[in-house]
Order: structure tokens, then sequence, then C-alpha cells
């Protein structure tokens, strides 16, 4: 039979590397938690960013769009006060008020191109606003990092030391 005292010693020894080693492993769990929630903290802010460009580009269009309706209701509008202005002066109806008309057509259908315009950068701006909340929602989610205790370990170590010592005290490992 071994010698109580190297029992003791190497019960000690077992549990004390058995607890670094545990420590170890919790730190490396850690530390790998840490390194996947930069990543997913940097590919939300990827995210976040690529939606800002596709809801910009989108806006763009729109507004391109709009100002290309905007030109056509002038350039219309140009036309009828054209038409006005050559119908009245061959005594075909009253030109004030046909220019009246024409004016406030044209007037109301370039207002409704602009509230069309003002409700597109509306969105876009809520489209922001879902995206910076969707990219902090991610971030907020990510689960948060336990890095192991020093205390812990060295605690662990100590009742290792006292169980041996109090093993060995009984006469746990042998004749004293």
């Amino acid at each position: 039979m071994c010698d109580p005292v190297s029992m003791a010693v190497a019960n000690f020894g077992i549990k004390a590397v058995g607890a670094y080693s545990e420590y170890q492993g919790q730190k490396k769990a850690a530390q790998a938690q840490a390194a996947a929630n930069d990543r997913a903290a940097r590919d939300a802010n990827i995210a976040y960013g690529e939606d800002l460009t596709r809801l910009e580009a989108e806006r763009i269009v729109a507004n391109e769009k709009s100002a290309r309706e905007k030109f056509q209701a002038k350039r219309d509008k140009l036309d009828a006060l054209a038409t006005a202005q050559a119908n009245a002066g061959e005594g075909k109806g009253d030109l004030i008020g046909m220019l009246r008309d024409v004016g406030f057509d044209a007037d109301l259908d370039t207002n409704i191109i602009d509230a069309g315009i003002d409700a597109s950068n509306q969105q876009v701006a809520f489209g922001r606003d879902d995206a910076y909340a969707a990219m902090r929602r991610t971030i907020a989610g990510l689960p948060p990092v336990q890095p192991p205790s020093k205390l812990g370990l060295m605690l662990q170590i100590g009742s290792a030391g006292v169980e041996s010592r109090s093993k060995y005290k009984k006469g746990d490992y042998g004749k004293v």
C-alpha cells in the first residue's frame, strides 16, 4: 500500500489540477463567447449600414421619379396655359377662368407629388429607426460573457488541500 503522505499529496494534486483545468476550460469558453459576441455585433453594424444604404437608394429612386413627375406636371401646365391663351385669343372662352383652372389643376398635381415625396422621406426615416432598433436588439440579445472566477479557483484548490489534510489526519489513506 502507498505511503499515506504520498496519497494525501496525490489527492490534493489531482483535485488542484482538476480545478485549474476546469478554470482554464471556463476561461476559453468565455473568450470564445466574447469573440462570438464581437463578431455578431460587427455583423449587426454591417447589416445596419447595408439597411441604411438600401433605404437611401430607394429614397433617391423615389425622389428622382417624383422630380420627373413634377417636371412633367409643370410642362403639362405650360402646354395647357399656351392652349388656353390660344383658345381665348380665338374667342373660345374666358382667358382668366381658363388660366385659373389650369393653374389650380397643375398646383394640385404638384402638391400631390410633393406629399408623396414627404411621405417617402418619412418612410425612409422610419426605416432608419427600424434598422437601428434591429441592430440594437441584436446586440442587446447577445449572451453575456461569464469569465471564470479566480477566487473560485483558489477556493477549490484550498478546499482540496483542506480535504486531503483532513483525510490524512483521520487516517483515510491508511495507517499514519
